[in-house]
């Protein structure tokens, strides 16, 4: 009994360590994420509580920058950059082409999200989730 656990534990672990997971996740979750922000809206959908556009901008590129942060080893730099330029070409392209408001609070939302991910990652033991998928 003991041996199936500890196998199926293994069987786990070494599926949150392969990397492609977290790669078909990633490009799942911009795609979702893309079809979204050029989707039309109904502005009374949206009043759940004040401001919440802002809050799902910084839910979403929180998730992204996890999800993109595991899916590529050790270039953080290139992703808060990347993330950076993906949220201003949405807004860019929400404003002119998709009948939608381009807001700066909105792209100031995306990199909020983007730096609470990072702030997460480096202040509590996720750090080491990192490092511990990184040496796949």
């Amino acid at each position: 009994m003991i041996e199936r656990l500890t196998e199926f534990m293994d069987n786990i672990r070494s599926f949150f360590k392969n990397i492609w997971l977290y790669r078909i996740l990633a490009i799942t979750c911009y795609l979702v994420a893309t079809v979204l922000f050029f989707s039309p809206i109904d502005p009374n959908s949206t009043d759940l509580f004040p401001h919440f556009d802002k809050f799902a901008h910084c839910i979403v590129f929180f998730s992204l920058a996890g999800l993109t942060e595991f899916s590529l080893k050790n270039k953080s730099v290139w992703i808060i950059l990347g993330l950076i330029f993906y949220g201003g070409a949405v807004e860019v392209l929400q404003g002119q082409f998709f009948n939608r408001e381009a807001s700066f609070l909105d792209l100031m939302a995306d990199i909020s999200g983007i730096a609470f991910f990072y702030l997460f990652l480096t202040k509590t033991k996720l750090s080491c989730f990192r490092s511990w998928v990184a040496a796949q």
